[in-house]
């Protein structure tokens, strides 16, 4: 234990017993959790999905897999490659909703679907043109966050020139 922590123990002790006060437990919340594209919660759909091999999420960290990030090119008519993070199922957890936008390929606003509580949904735009290798959250804090939807279609900008990655999403409790 280091002598800051040891005096703040003391502190928070002597605070304690002379006040009277009893603490709460601590109750250490989940860690966040990262859904990759291609993991065992991933759907995707179409035949028109383009790669970006070493880049995404799992490639900067070098924390998990697969170590590339998919698009799509903007349709402004309708969708031609989709993406489902399904199967996340905290049904009485509250938590925040991320998505990696990697550095490469990812030029076009996403509109990101998130299904929560039981089937509320909520959608969140993503200019991903304004991101390099970050997490942008997504959503305020949520009950239940079930899966999270993302499709090529995109009103924003001229068709079939602009990308929409599909990388990572993240839970933070």
């Amino acid at each position: 234990m280091t002598q800051k922590s040891l005096l703040t123990l003391v502190l928070f002790l002597t605070l304690m017993s002379t006040t009277g006060a009893v603490a709460a437990p601590m109750v250490p919340l989940p860690a966040p959790e990262v859904y990759a594209n291609g993991g065992g919660y991933w759907t995707q759909t179409g035949t028109a999905w383009g790669y970006t091999s070493n880049s995404g999420y799992c490639y900067v960290s070098n924390a998990c897999t697969p170590k590339y990030h998919q698009f799509g090119y903007n349709r402004n008519t309708s969708a031609t490659v989709s993406g489902k993070w399904d199967n996340i199922d905290y049904a009485s957890t509250y938590g925040r909703v991320y998505a990696f936008i990697p550095s490469t390929n990812a030029t076009a606003t996403a509109n990101y679907l998130i299904t929560y509580n039981g089937g509320a949904s909520t959608s969140c735009l993503i200019n991903q043109n304004n991101y390099f290798n970050q997490w942008v959250q997504c959503a305020g804090t949520l009950l239940g966050v079930r899966n999270v939807n993302l499709n090529n279609y995109s009103p924003y900008g001229t068709p079939n020139t602009l990308k929409v990655a599909f990388d990572e999403i993240k839970l933070e409790y």
